[in-house]
């Protein structure tokens, strides 16, 4: 997510799921925004000659900070429970092709999600078929000699290091949202929470499959970036 005012002061950015949803709605139309996409709003001239069309988050942000000496803004969530919640939302889009009613989407991954073999199964099978070697680079990165292709997603991926980049940044635990957002102006809403319950059954269903040595030595990396941000 990358939410800029529309006079380039300021430039928020988060990644996954940190319940910033009803922050960026309240800011659409008087914000440039963008939640999982990529950045369109950025005058063309101003892209990098190599760059993939629509505009890359991560570079929009520099070009914001860099060029257009926008303020720094990061809002962060603890990453175990970032991902635990961003892994509810990969299990959404995996079943999402399979049913074209918008309730049965939800009714069918609710199903899923509350049958623990089966569940376990289903996540078993997604590491399994996005298991690779990382080189000795990445090993060195994530901590462990196997990785998974499925941690790259957005709502998945290790983040935070983009933060420690910027020396001037503000950094917003998401534990402070809602004094934020009263900060902008806004009404301090909640959308998109995850079912407690729900993330309970992922978290056991996980840590039952073959990867969850692997993906907790990944999270493990964010945590340790995590602590040293809000110390």
């Amino acid at each position: 997510m990358l939410l800029v005012d529309k006079e380039f002061t300021t430039a928020i950015f988060s990644k996954g799921k940190t319940g910033t949803t009803s922050l960026a709605k309240q800011l659409e139309g008087s914000w440039h925004t963008s939640g999982e996409e990529n950045i369109t709003w950025i005058n063309e001239t101003e892209y990098p000659e190599d760059s993939v069309r629509p505009l890359p988050q991560e570079w929009a942000l520099g070009e914001c900070v860099n060029y257009h000496k926008c303020k720094p803004i990061f809002l962060i969530r603890e990453p175990y429970e970032r991902y635990i919640s961003g892994l509810k939302e990969v299990i959404q889009d995996y079943l999402y092709p399979l049913y074209d009613d918008d309730l049965e989407r939800v009714y069918q991954t609710e199903k899923l999600i509350s049958n623990m073999n089966k569940l376990e199964k289903f996540l078993d099978r997604i590491y399994y078929l996005c298991e690779y070697y990382p080189n000795s680079e990445e090993v060195e990165k994530i901590g462990w000699p196997r990785a998974f292709g499925i941690n790259d997603n957005y709502h998945l991926c290790n983040w935070l290091h983009i933060v420690e980049q910027y020396e001037n940044a503000r950094v917003v635990d998401i534990k402070d949202l809602d004094k934020f957002m009263l900060e902008l102006n806004l009404t301090p809403i909640k959308e998109n929470v995850s079912n407690p319950q729900a993330k309970y059954y992922i978290e056991q269903a996980l840590k039952r499959t073959g990867a969850w040595t692997g993906v907790s030595k990944f999270i493990q990396k964010e945590q340790e970036i995590y602590k040293r941000l809000t110390a």
